[in-house]
């Protein structure tokens, strides 16, 4: 949603660029003395007399190009900076407003700059340096922030002890990561202007004061490039943001940076560190040129060690899916540069091991569920555990956060295939067992039956005298295979997070005695944060995503390392329909990757899918649902993988694609004949009523949708409630059925106004209006498309805010307000031109063609033009442009019978209000 600009703000950049006078106070810091010159404007040492430090006061340049985007792009840095605490990174203290101008209060970081100070590094220390660069960008990239314009004059190193200290500076460039642009190429995001583009347009040079490569259109077009890409893709408009000669393939090319980019500016970096020259050939354009094309220097004759190079070549890829991590880089070094007395143990332990591996083999057969993994994996069900605390906080914690991480952790055995926790809850239901209460051994093993689970793990949660689980591994008989306690040392909190892993760690010895899983290392979070963690997944799970808000965020916010915390707190987002998701959701899926949580990783980029295809991105939407299902399938996520299946059937069915959108519909129901899930099964319903109300037969449809809404209600599930009656609502309206549709829409309204999703709220205020449209009423009619139009725009939901702008505009086209509706159809179809919605923006042609009939004269001449791009863009069936042309023949005198029948006919199919509108007309 379109925001004012920030008048107050930019009314206090002071117009004079004179240096401040030391003693200047600028809020309650007191300048001391300027330090040089930033890429934004000055930065000084000052005193803060209330902390009593000194600290580095920036302070925004003002004048000149760049000054209408370097507030927005002032206050990013201080955002970016507050979220990160990182002791390689340069700390910010405040921001402070004043009239001589805005300013950030920063760590005052002693040192020189890496440009300056790698003369006096010696090797290991150059390779020390690099090292903490990535840990800085790895607590970044796991916030979802990409610095955009990594290079040495942005790199502090100091040496205080034994080690050089190192700081990065400067995010003045760093933002959220761009929604439209992916964590991974798998979703690569729409055309944009590419290094041939710029050439064509303007010139590019780098500047000697920021570090900044201006390009410069040449004019023509209102700033349009090419087909389809423009230069708002860019960070400013007409400006690439970041160091030309540090910058990534992707960023030279036009497109936003993710955090590959910086692993590439780094990998840039650490060639020039470690070889005392850069690695690509040339200068300003020409090097540019060189990135682009992957044609960079050999380090042959360099005395670089083989893995270094290695590690240098692979930073450098021009591809970015195949980069290193920046965690994967700072492992990468930690390795070169362990002791050697510490590598030649680990030498002589691989050695040992091999030594062992015979013995190995015959422990192997020995396990203790070894019978059951031997062929093929064994299905595990990993129950609720039992509080017993006598503490009712811990409840949570027992039933729902430790069962859902030990599954997660015990998947990474190839020989388990973990049944997730929500097809354990959908069986239990399914059953009429209580899962909460515990189950008696003969209800184990009939759950067990009905999962076809060979396993089950259950235990027991108790704090007295410490942290400790009593568990017991039993077969689907119910015999027991292994059991025993798993008590962690250390604080409670922490304890208690690690019970997963040590779970882990026993399970494997069952499987195979001589295993020593590596779990990766995840964030913890602190007690308080710990039982909001496990509070939020309670509130998630009986479909209170408004309440679960609240104890997410603060899970998530007290570690933001933590995907589990994360993701779902992303996933929390998306389902309230809070515009917060796009940024979240990059967030989860960074931190997901980062600590190679695979199944969180999947829930991620399902969430991921659903968001793209809701915002009309159906590109993106089927490239992240496809790369979902890969990951589910390797997994075993079997929920998971339908539900990503089913949204990709879904947008396939939306570009078009029917036959490919059953595959995905049937490869859904196989999985879900092997699942109880009567929540996957009522999508699938909802998928067949919608294909069987495009063939015309409502009947069928109006079976399939109550069926769904019998099933959402035994669930309890609101927001599936809210989606099925909406649906009937829809049904109800096409079949004129009005009050029916009254009832069910409003149902369905106050039902999404508790869950709280404003998205979804949206499209059934549309149904509303038409309701109100259809009977007469125009005045609640227009209340309710605007209503929906300000609910869409504030969750970001762009295709449904277009719908609201396209019916406010036939509604003032019907009530005879040509102009009015002239200009909602120009605003619709811009919206839609955005979305890339060729129909839906022919359409709008369609009721532009119809304001121009209504004229006195009418003007034909412009009505058969916009017919013509209308019909260009939407299919010869349109009910929208059917109409348009039947008015156009009734306008000219013709006999127009036959196309008010083909009307009437379409508009039985899926417009009312339209059906409404007509019902007094006779053919001419």
């Amino acid at each position: 949603m379109p925001q004012p600009p920030n008048d107050p703000a930019a009314s206090q950049v002071p117009a004079d660029p004179k240096l401040l006078e030391p003693g200047t106070l600028v809020g309650r810091f007191r300048v001391e003395e300027a330090l040089g010159e930033g890429g934004m404007g000055t930065v000084y040492r000052a005193w803060d007399a209330t902390l009593e430090r000194s600290v580095a006061l920036k302070a925004l340049r003002p004048g000149g190009e760049r000054e209408a985007g370097a507030m927005d792009r002032f206050r990013r840095e201080a955002l970016a900076l507050a979220q990160l605490n990182h002791p390689h990174v340069c700390q910010v203290h405040d921001w402070v407003e004043d009239p001589s101008g805005t300013y950030i209060a920063m760590e005052l970081v002693p040192g020189q700059t890496l440009d300056k100070a790698a003369p006096e590094l010696r090797g290991r220390d150059r390779l020390r340096v690099i090292r903490a660069v990535a840990r800085a960008l790895e607590s970044a990239h796991a916030k979802g922030l990409v610095h955009r314009d990594l290079k040495p004059a942005n790199i502090m190193v100091a040496r205080t002890g034994h080690e050089p200290q190192v700081k990065v500076l400067d995010f003045g460039l760093a933002r959220l990561m761009d929604p439209s642009v992916p964590a991974e190429p798998a979703l690569t995001p729409p055309a944009v202007p590419s290094l041939a583009h710029l050439e064509a347009a303007g010139t590019v040079h780098e500047s000697s004061g920021g570090g900044e490569a201006t390009v410069r259109p040449s004019g023509g077009a209102a700033g349009r490039i090419g087909s389809g890409a423009s230069w708002d893709r860019l960070t400013q408009a007409g400006t690439f943001m970041g160091s030309p000669s540090y910058a990534s393939p992707e960023q030279i090319q036009g497109q936003a940076a993710g955090p590959a980019s910086d692993v590439f500016s780094l990998g840039i970096v650490a060639w020039e560190l470690l070889s005392g020259e850069h690695p690509f050939p040339g200068e300003g354009r020409a090097r540019m040129q060189a990135i682009v094309k992957g044609e960079r220097r050999t380090l042959r004759g360099k005395g670089i060690p083989r893995p270094v190079a290695e590690l240098l070549r692979g930073m450098l890829d021009p591809h970015p899916f195949r980069r290193p991590t920046a965690s994967q880089v700072a492992r990468t070094l930690d390795g070169l540069l362990r002791p050697r007395n510490a590598m030649a143990w680990a030498i002589l332990s691989a050695a040992g091991m091999l030594l062992a591996a015979g013995a190995g083999t015959w422990l192997y057969a020995r396990g203790a569920v070894a019978d059951l993994v031997r062929h093929h994996p064994a299905r595990l069900v990993v129950l609720p555990f039992g509080n017993a605390t006598g503490q009712p906080q811990y409840t949570s914690l027992a039933e729902r956060a430790l069962p859902m991480d030990t599954g997660v952790a015990l998947a990474a055995f190839p020989q388990l295939q973990v049944v997730e926790q929500e097809t354990l809850a959908k069986a239990a239901t399914a059953l009429g067992l209580d899962l909460g209460r515990g189950l008696p051994p003969a209800d184990r093993r009939r759950l067990a039956g009905y999962l076809g689970a060979a396993l089950v793990l259950h235990g027991e949660l108790r704090l007295a005298p410490a942290a400790d689980l009593a568990y017991v591994l039993e077969d689907a008989s119910g015999r027991t295979r292994t059991q025993g306690d798993v008590r962690p040392a250390g604080p409670v909190a922490a304890a208690l997070q690690a019970i997963p892993d040590d779970l882990m760690a026993r399970i494997g010895h069952a499987i195979q005695p001589l295993s020593h899983p590596d779990p990766s290392p995840q964030a913890r979070l602190d007690g308080p944060a710990l039982l909001a963690y496990a509070q939020g997944l309670d509130l998630m799970a009986k479909g209170s995503y408004k309440e679960a808000l609240a104890p997410l965020r603060t899970a998530a916010f007290q570690a933001p390392y933590a995907p589990g915390p994360v993701v779902m707190y992303a996933t929390c987002l998306f389902r309230t329909g809070d515009p917060a998701t796009d940024a979240a959701l990059r967030w989860g899926l960074a931190t997901s990757r980062l600590a190679k949580d695979r199944y969180r990783e999947v829930i991620a980029l399902k969430a991921l899918a659903l968001r793209e295809r809701e915002q009309g991105h159906l590109d993106a939407a089927a490239a992240a649902g496809r790369e979902g299902i890969a990951l589910a399938e390797q997994g075993g996520y079997e929920a998971q993988r339908v539900a990503i299946l089913n949204n990709l059937g879904l947008v396939l069915q939306d570009q078009g694609h029917p036959e490919e959108a059953q595959d995905c519909f049937t490869r859904a129901a196989d999985v879900q004949r092997k699942l109880p899930d009567p929540q996957g099964l009522a999508n699938s319903l909802n998928n067949l009523a919608v294909a069987a109300r495009a063939r015309g037969d409502f009947a069928g449809a109006r079976s399939r949708y109550q069926e769904a809404l019998t099933l959402q209600r035994a669930q309890g599930n609101r927001y599936g409630q809210a989606l099925a009656l909406t649906n009937l609502g829809d049904l109800a309206l096409s079949q004129r059925q009005y009050a029916e549709a009254r009832d069910v829409l409003t149902q369905a309204d106050r039902l999404y106004e508790a869950v709280g999703n404003r998205t979804e709220r949206a499209v059934c205020q549309l149904n509303l209006g038409i309701l109100e449209q259809c009977q007469g009423a125009p005045e609640p009619a227009e209340a309710a498309f605007r209503q929906a139009l300000q609910l869409a725009e504030g969750a970001q939901a762009a295709p449904t805010a277009a719908l609201a702008s396209f019916y406010l505009a036939n509604l003032s086209r019907e009530r005879g307000k040509a102009f009015l509706a002239s200009q909602g159809y120009l605003a619709a179809a811009q919206r839609f031109q955005a979305l890339g919605s060729g129909p839906e923006w022919g359409e709008c042609m369609a009721g532009l063609a119809e304001c121009a009939l209504t004229t006195r004269p009418p003007r034909f001449d412009e009505a058969d033009r916009l017919l013509r791009l209308a019909a260009g863009k939407a299919p010869a069936t349109d009910v929208f442009l059917l109409r348009a042309r039947w008015r156009r023949a009734r306008a000219g005198g013709q006999d127009a019978t036959q196309l008010l029948a083909q009307v009437r006919e379409a508009a039985r199919r899926s417009e009312p209000e339209i059906l409404h509108e007509l019902e007094a007309l006779g053919p001419r």
